[in-house]
């Protein structure tokens, strides 16, 4: 998924940069007195200009439509719901119900697996693995210094065990899951509209499940 700079950030950093361009001048050129306007205050009013910069920019490319519209293929954490069949085709997975976590954010809703399993706070962005043993879910989790993430959950259906992931980030896609290695794309910390990281994280099943927390089922 392609994200660009806006260029309007620009353009409103070009006009809030100029208040401490005017101080500066005035503590450099005018001001007779050298204590009148202390490099302290100079120094607070360019701190706070680049603030001001990066909140608004922030806020604009948020709130710009066209980023707001992902392309197709990265909108699976957007579904109001999701089946899946095992490539074997003997066991489903389904979220019926999906709904926005908050406005216009991610869903979530409670995954069923046909052998018996349910899961909460899952994301309907789960695929299965291609020898239809495991099963990856995004599953969402709050935590207390950076709010609601997700972890990576792999379901082993044969050993009828839940691994959860020592990791989290804002936004996690298990996009193929084969020859035992799970390829997953994390969104960029900044937020949801600047898109995927460049390099996925590749998780090798069994060998990375070790570090994982399990949990049996019935």
């Amino acid at each position: 998924m392609k994200r660009t700079f806006p260029a309007l950030p620009i353009f409103v950093g070009i006009i809030a940069i100029l208040p401490a361009a005017l101080i500066i001048w005035l503590r450099l050129f005018v001001f007779d007195e050298p204590f009148a306007l202390s490099w302290g205050f100079v120094i607070w009013a360019v701190l706070y200009t680049l603030f001001v910069v990066c909140v608004v920019s922030a806020a604009i490319h948020a709130s710009d439509p066209a980023r707001r519209k992902w392309p197709k293929e990265d909108r699976p954490h957007w579904r109001t719901a999701h089946r899946a069949v095992s490539p074997n085709g003997l066991l489903v997975a389904e979220i019926a119900k999906a709904m926005e976590h908050s406005m216009s954010n991610p869903t979530v809703g409670t995954l069923r697996i046909s052998d018996g399993l349910e899961l909460q706070q899952c994301s309907p962005a789960f695929i299965w693995s291609d020898d239809s043993r495991y099963l990856a879910i995004p599953r969402w989790v709050r935590n207390f210094a950076s709010g609601r993430r997700q972890r990576l959950v792999i379901v082993d259906v044969e050993q009828r065990k839940v691994y959860t992931s020592p990791f989290s980030r804002l936004l996690l896609l298990p996009v193929t899951f084969e020859r035992g290695k799970v390829e997953v794309l994390m969104c960029k910390s900044f937020g949801l509209t600047f898109g995927w990281k460049k390099i996925p994280l590749i998780v090798e099943i069994p060998r990375d499940l070790q570090t994982f927390e399990s949990t049996g089922y019935q």
